[in-house]
This record gives structure tokens, C-alpha cells and sequence, in this order.
């Protein structure tokens, strides 16, 4: 009997990490799998002049990202950050809604009312609606 108790609780001890190892498969889980900063994006959603250095009359930066799992009515944030020469910032934030599954996604910096990006230091963040980041700033510059 003392053998059949323990075969029984070891047969246990095996299921019960199975199990939550199949609960945990049952739900994706959203995640970012690549971000890029470039000038533009191609027709298929590819970027394109992938840069850290942008002039003034580029007036527009693009942060390109891939994404896994994202269930139907996901949105993002872009925030994107400026420095100018005196160390004063300003943020300004651009949200996004993506396409259920898997693919890919672009927020544009641009100046205001069609106008030149400002010259200093910027950082592009993505972010849930909990302000929760997806991975570290991407850091770039407009001179």
C-alpha cells in the first residue's frame, strides 16, 4: 500500500504542472517583437531608410513595429518625447488601433500644421493603456 500512495502522489506532482502548462497556452499573450525608426514605410508595411539622425525637413518620423497575439480592438500609444538644447521636454502621444493577430504597425512624429521637426534629442516609446512600456526608448535626433 505505502508504494501505491506514493506512485499515486507522484503521478500527481507530474499532472499538476502539465495542466498549468496547458492553461497557460490556452490565451496568446500580446507582445511587441521588433521596433525600428525610419523615414518611411513601403507598400507592404516594410521600413524603409531605417535612421537615428533626421534633418529638420524630413518632417517626419516614423516608429515601425511588429507585433504577436494582439486580440481584436487592441490600441497602443506612441509616446515621443523632445528635448530641445536647454533641456526643457515636451511629450506629445499618438494612439494607434491594430489589426487582431499578428503583423505590423507604424506611428508618425510629424511637426505641427505640416511644419519642420524641431532640432534636439526625441525618445519613441510604445505603451499600453496602462502606460506600461514595451521595451526600452528608442533614442533619435532632428539636426
Amino acid at each position: 500500500m505505502k508504494h501505491q500512495s506514493w506512485a499515486y502522489g507522484g503521478a500527481l506532482l507530474l499532472l499538476v504542472p502539465a495542466l498549468l502548462a496547458i492553461a497557460g497556452c490556452a490565451k496568446p499573450v500580446f507582445s511587441i517583437t521588433e521596433r525600428k525608426l525610419c523615414k518611411s514605410v513601403d507598400g507592404s508595411g516594410n521600413p524603409m531608410q531605417e535612421t537615428t539622425t533626421f534633418a529638420p525637413a524630413d518632417a517626419r518620423v516614423c516608429l515601425w513595429f511588429r507585433y504577436r497575439n494582439a486580440p481584436a480592438g487592441q490600441t497602443l500609444k506612441a509616446k515621443f518625447t523632445y528635448t530641445d538644447g536647454l533641456g526643457t521636454e515636451s511629450t506629445q502621444e499618438v494612439q494607434t488601433e491594430l489589426k487582431g493577430g499578428s503583423s505590423v504597425g507604424v506611428v508618425e512624429l510629424t511637426g505641427e500644421d505640416g511644419a519642420a521637426l524641431a532640432v534636439g534629442r526625441y525618445t519613441a516609446e510604445l505603451l499600453n493603456q496602462s502606460d506600461v512600456s514595451f521595451g526600452p526608448p528608442l533614442g533619435f535626433a532632428v539636426q
